[in-house]
């Protein structure tokens, strides 16, 4: 089989000083060396971190791969917190280069992805794919998904593309619990003198977003039987789900549906509507003559979800994909990056997510105060007439 070009757009903060979460650090590492995937650029987006901490991020761990196993992908600069919609970048810039039939594995907040779009809309016709990390199915009213939330402009861009897309939301990443016995299986089968094992383990120490406080979630149709791990010591695999999915659908997923999925434009809110409902995964990649079978003819808010996801496969693949990395140094010992602005991040995420809250409440706020002016109407009436 022919090789599938990729082009990974990630943002990364395992190493550095008040990033959110180290996922996209095991994911890229997972994805690296895996067989018919020819990776031709690694471009970076702000999300986890500002963009220039989490570019340090990756070209510290991509320079800790062993030269003689390992081809080292090019990095590219990216989209900064609070550019315009379209702003040019050279991410952006290589993502319009791509050759036809290139996939976009899309692991962070979608702005260079959709500055490419934006720039270029015939990019669509010519690329062979998009793969998104993010959205929620349920009915709540607050969201987690950071990556739609952080641009929901940007992520209405990539949707709206007529490009086959698969979006990986958070309720498939629920399913499974992923915790320090994935570092002892690594550590085993690894070679001796890679440094892999530790650097995964204290990524996983490092994860910021745990499962804590997450005993059952109520998520929607489709979703009624999930159960969410309830443990201390587990790490959320967010981005390594997108990867696998790339990888061998048909091995991790047990099922999948088509549907429709949109944004709002603050990306508070997302919609994924229900369209049908595939038993088994489609063979393959998710391509526009996959696609043609089951009569998509417009990937205009048209995505493959998956949806069920099969634990054990997905534990035995990632540890078969980490297990094949060779890191020459242990830059997990390293001292971390520095970003203040990552605390500014964060800090604006939150106003975000507050002003929602507010925005939510305000409505009933306007119908108790209009309540107890009509009760004080009545009761000054009544007063009139003794």
């Amino acid at each position: 089989m022919s090789e599938i070009d990729v082009i990974v757009d990630t943002d990364p903060s395992g190493m550095v000083h008040g990033g959110l979460d180290s996922d996209d650090d095991v994911a890229l590492l997972a994805l690296i060396g895996a067989e018919r995937i020819n990776i031709l650029g690694v471009t970076i987006a702000y999300g986890n971190a500002p963009q220039h901490a989490a570019h340090a991020n990756a070209d510290r761990l991509l320079a800790s791969l062993s030269a003689h196993r390992h081809t080292r992908p090019r990095l590219f600069t990216g989209a900064q917190w609070r550019d315009p919609l379209g702003a040019d970048s050279d991410a952006a810039r290589f993502i319009r280069a791509a050759p036809r039939g290139a996939i976009v594995l899309c692991l962070g907040p979608p702005v260079n992805v959709a500055a490419a779009l934006w720039h270029d809309p015939t990019l669509a016709d010519r690329l062979g794919g998009v793969i998104l990390l993010g959205g929620d199915w349920s009915d709540r009213r607050l969201h987690i998904d950071l990556n739609f939330l952080s641009f929901g402009a940007a992520t209405q861009v990539v949707l709206r593309a007529n490009v086959p897309k698969i979006v990986v939301p958070i309720q498939t990443c629920l399913q499974v619990r992923t915790d320090h016995a994935t570092c002892r299986s690594v550590r085993q089968c690894a070679p001796k003198d890679s440094f892999v094992a530790d650097y995964v383990c204290a990524m996983f120490d490092r994860s910021v977003v745990r499962l804590r406080v997450v005993d059952r979630m109520f998520v929607g149709d489709g979703y009624d039987d999930v159960r969410a791990p309830s443990a201390d010591d587990n790490f959320v695999a967010w981005d390594i789900f997108a990867v696998l999915a790339l990888l061998d659908r048909q091995r991790v997923f047990g099922r999948e549906r088509l549907a429709s999925v949109r944004v709002s434009d603050s990306g508070m809110s997302t919609e994924l509507r229900h369209i049908e409902l595939l038993d088994e995964p489609t063979s393959g990649a998710w391509t526009r003559d996959t696609a043609l079978q089951y009569g998509v003819t417009n990937h205009s808010h048209v995505a493959l979800v998956p949806d069920r996801v099969r634990a054990d496969e997905f534990e035995a693949m990632l540890v078969e994909r980490l297990c094949a990395i060779h890191l020459h140094t242990d830059v997990s010992t390293m001292p971390l990056i520095p970003s203040s602005q990552a605390y500014y991040m964060v800090g604006g995420l939150l106003a975000i997510v507050l002003t929602g809250a507010l925005a939510a409440l305000l409505p009933l706020v306007w119908l108790y105060t209009c309540c107890r002016r009509r009760r004080r109407r009545k009761s000054s009436k009544t007063k009139k007439t003794q």
